[in-house]
């Protein structure tokens, strides 16, 4: 979101020569970047940031909610990065606003990848725990899935 103004001019350009669908993988943070390439996105897909998970005392959760005003217009997968120190809390809240969306969405649960001295992974119990209360309080699809970037040693 960065480089919206590039995008705005790039994705018509791009689409009008390929018939592929635009995958946009975001931080949720830029809505105002979002607004103008949103008409040429196809599928976005917006990381909760977590304070409890970031150890980032600055709260994003009215940033996320004013992004996925204008992402819910277009097919919308959420994820949410779980450590060793993710509390019930962000996940209720991250759970709220995700049941408020009244669409279809798929929302991502990804244990971390162990950094040393940064963040551990999370308890399996704790993660099925979480997994299983997101589903049943947003009647929503919930999937664990790693964070493959990590695992192939892509940056």
């Amino acid at each position: 979101m960065l480089q919206a103004d590039f995008l705005e001019e790039f994705l018509p350009l791009f689409k009008k020569h390929r018939k592929h669908d635009i995958y946009l993988e975001t931080n949720g943070t830029l809505p105002n970047g979002l607004k103008k390439i949103i008409d040429h996105v196809d599928i976005v897909a917006m990381d909760f940031k977590f304070p409890s998970s970031t150890g980032n005392a600055q709260s994003l959760w009215r940033v996320h909610e004013k992004f996925l005003e204008t992402a819910s217009r277009r097919e919308l997968i959420l994820k949410a990065v779980i450590t060793d120190s993710t509390t019930i809390d962000d996940v209720k809240r991250m759970g709220r606003i995700a049941a408020g969306l009244k669409k279809e969405i798929v929302i991502v649960l990804q244990p971390v990848t162990p950094v040393s001295g940064i963040a551990g992974e999370p308890d399996k119990e704790m993660l099925s725990y979480f997994k299983a209360y997101v589903e049943k309080e947003t009647k929503k699809e919930v999937r664990i899935l790693g964070q493959m970037h990590k695992c192939l040693g892509i940056r």
